[in-house]
């Protein structure tokens, strides 16, 4: 089945970078990511980020254009629950997806919770509805970091089967299912507090180069089919959590053929292994821009696909990321061509997208939209 909006988890506020950019313009920049996707109906490509209850961060490329121009701070109704987390949390790294015809996207709330909200009207003015209610929280309402830590980063995806599932976390990476209609827990939905031990989770991946006290955030999940394999390839931000933490981000990898995993490598390696050195995950982007060839694209992190529809026919890939541009100063988004190796393995190269080449329908090798089964 066909979708009309193609997601990706990328980054904003504008940080002008026309000398390394060939295509695009400019290349947003954010001390977090934001969410990016790609209207069919309408030829946008739009992205939401961090401080949606500030600065909002909201930009967008229209038809024909490959300049991000700002689109205004969010409107959102329906979110008084808010109030009862402190307030919202910096848009928590939002990561939407389309369910059951309409654009939702999750995020964090502080105090440790998940919230959802739906996307209204059209491409650039988009207005939001939210849930109304907390789809879960960790420990108790309130909470101050790092008590929350295991509920920001997150990401919504569609399966194969056209089942809901939300990942998050940082330190380590974890899946629930989501119901398609309600949006809420599929499992005992009012029983909301997640922790560690609770079934209804699975613990899909860890790392992190020092082993007592690891960092494995920024999860983006993404199905794509290779040679008759229905794939789930998991992305994650990886690195170590010390004072030189932005020194040693890079992008790890690893793919599954269920959305709970195991998530293995190319080497064969699972994900959810122990923190550590030895933890599983392909290297995709080093913190040096080595494999991109390009010392430009420095500490990679919370990366984000997007496939859209091209003029002529055929469908394309983005992969987006933020860096640090030559290692140092504000983080900015690099979005690239990404294209899959003889194995169906991603590779990114150095190759910027072109917003232009959008159009010509809407991309149909995406998952069915949800349903229950």
């Amino acid at each position: 089945m066909k979708k009309k909006l193609m997601v990706v988890s990328v980054m904003m506020v504008f940080a002008f970078c026309a000398s390394v950019a060939s295509t695009l313009t400019n290349e947003p920049a954010s001390p977090d990511t934001a969410e990016i996707y790609y209207d069919a109906s309408s030829g946008y490509f739009s992205c939401w980020g961090t401080d949606m209850d500030r600065a909002g961060r909201n930009y967008y490329i229209a038809p024909g254009s490959q300049t991000w121009q700002y689109a205004g701070k969010r409107n959102i109704s329906n979110n008084s629950w808010w109030s009862s987390y402190r307030g919202l949390y910096a848009g928590g790294v939002p990561g939407g997806t389309i369910v059951n015809g309409l654009y939702r996207q999750s995020y964090t709330c502080r105090g440790g919770a998940i919230g959802i909200m739906t996307a209204m009207g059209t491409a650039p003015g988009y207005t939001w509805t939210d849930l109304g209610e907390e789809i879960c929280f960790v420990n108790s309402k309130n909470n101050p970091p790092p008590a929350t830590v295991s509920l920001i980063d997150t990401c919504l995806m569609v399966d194969f089967q056209g089942r809901l599932w939300l990942a998050h976390g940082c330190g380590s990476i974890w899946i629930v299912e989501l119901d398609p209609d309600t949006l809420l827990l599929r499992q005992n939905p009012l029983q909301k507090q997640f922790s560690d031990g609770d079934s209804r989770w699975t613990n899909i991946a860890n790392g992190g180069r020092n082993a007592d006290d690891p960092t494995i955030e920024g999860p983006f999940l993404f199905p794509h089919e290779h040679k008759g394999t229905q794939y789930y390839y998991l992305f994650c931000t990886w690195g170590e959590n010390s004072p030189d933490i932005w020194n040693s981000y890079e992008i790890r990898m690893g793919r599954a053929t269920s959305p709970t995993g195991p998530y293995i490598d190319k080497s064969g390696k699972r994900m959810d292994l122990e923190h550590g050195p030895g933890s599983g995950g392909t290297l995709l982007l080093d913190d040096a821009g080595s494999i991109i060839g390009n010392s430009h694209y420095q500490v990679p992190g919370h990366p984000g696909v997007c496939e859209y529809p091209v003029t002529g026919g055929g469908t394309k890939f983005v992969f987006s990321f933020h860096f640090h541009p030559n290692g140092g100063g504000a983080e900015s988004l690099a979005a690239k061509v990404m294209t899959f190796d003889a194995q169906g393995w991603p590779v990114v190269t150095s190759t910027d997208f072109d917003p232009t080449e959008a159009g010509g329908g809407e991309a149909d090798t995406t998952p069915p939209s949800p349903k229950n089964s």
